[in-house]
């Protein structure tokens, strides 16, 4: 005997993340900027510690490849945007143009970063890694220094360590 079973029509399941309001696609930058011609484009991205208590605010010149890390007690979003800002602003204006994000909550707060650094911020497609090649690229490196198993405690000595061999 052959039963049918009755099934009902899926319904489209909607994203339990919420998307980061004002958002610009990378899509919608300038193309000099994919040319890595100049010193003044960003990558950031977040390096979250083994227990998902502190994590590392990573900051990378697309150019010169020059690397920036900044432990932080929490990903939350007003110290992820202190701590970039902090960081971008010892660099003259000239030097920092642009910065693109990974689709993280800690990057929510895009606009305030902007308008404190007048800086453009893009963010990159969600799980589209090849838009980050750089920053995926160093994160394959600093995590040579940083494993995913990683207390943050000792981050003083790994960015040292990890700063030097980018020397």
């Amino acid at each position: 005997m052959i039963f049918r079973l009755r099934t009902r029509p899926r319904k489209e399941k909607k994203s339990s993340r919420a998307l980061i309001a004002n958002r610009i696609d990378i899509t919608k930058r300038s193309m000099i900027i994919d040319e890595k011609s100049r010193i003044e484009d960003w990558v950031a991205e977040t390096m979250i510690e083994k227990n998902h208590q502190d994590a590392i605010v990573r900051l990378v010149d697309r150019r010169t490849q020059y690397v920036f890390l900044q432990k932080v007690e929490s990903r939350q979003e007003n110290e992820v945007k202190d701590c970039i800002i902090k960081h971008l602003r010892k660099i003259p204006l000239k030097y920092r143009q642009t910065i693109i994000f990974d689709n993280d909550k800690a990057f929510s707060q895009h606009e305030i970063l902007s308008k404190a650094l007048k800086i453009k911020c893009y963010f990159s497609k969600p799980y589209a890694s090849l838009e980050r090649s750089l920053n995926e690229h160093t994160n394959g490196l600093s995590r040579q220094y940083l494993p995913n198993k990683t207390a943050l405690m000792n981050i003083d000595v790994y960015y040292r360590t990890f700063h030097k061999m980018l020397r």
